[in-house]
């Protein structure tokens, strides 16, 4: 049972939100997580000021996969609200520098799968590009 419990807590730790209290109601079972957004989470107009471009573009590279999967954030009478992971920007730019560069957005993708983007563009050029 507790098991079960911590992963839901961690499930919605992953997603973008601090556990703020658990309650555990009547035979252990999870009753309710107050959860409140991550402080080290982005926006995006974050993101985008970050890579130098519009928001738009940001939308475009997240339906195209090249950057994770926003967290939604309900702002009531506000609207909504996007927060992402915080290294976002730092990939945001990759691929502004990298398009630049004259990269495909397949080269990107394949260094922002399996994290040689990291390593800067020395990464995507030892792929064979």
């Amino acid at each position: 049972m507790f098991f079960i419990i911590a992963s839901s807590v961690l499930q919605c730790a992953s997603e973008g939100f601090k556990v703020q209290s658990v309650e555990i109601g009547v035979f252990g079972t999870l009753a309710a997580v107050a959860l409140i957004p991550r402080d080290d989470w982005i926006t995006t107009e974050e993101v985008a000021l970050a890579a130098g471009v519009d928001r738009t573009t940001i939308s475009r590279w997240r339906q195209r996969e090249l950057l994770p999967e926003p967290v939604l954030i309900s702002g009531g009478r506000r609207g909504r609200s996007m927060r992402w992971p915080p290294d976002t920007a730092a990939r945001a730019l990759f691929l502004k520098q990298g398009l630049g560069f004259g990269y495909s957005f397949d080269d990107l993708r394949a260094a922002l799968t399996d994290g040689t983007w990291r390593n800067g563009f020395r990464g995507v050029a030892d792929q064979g590009t």
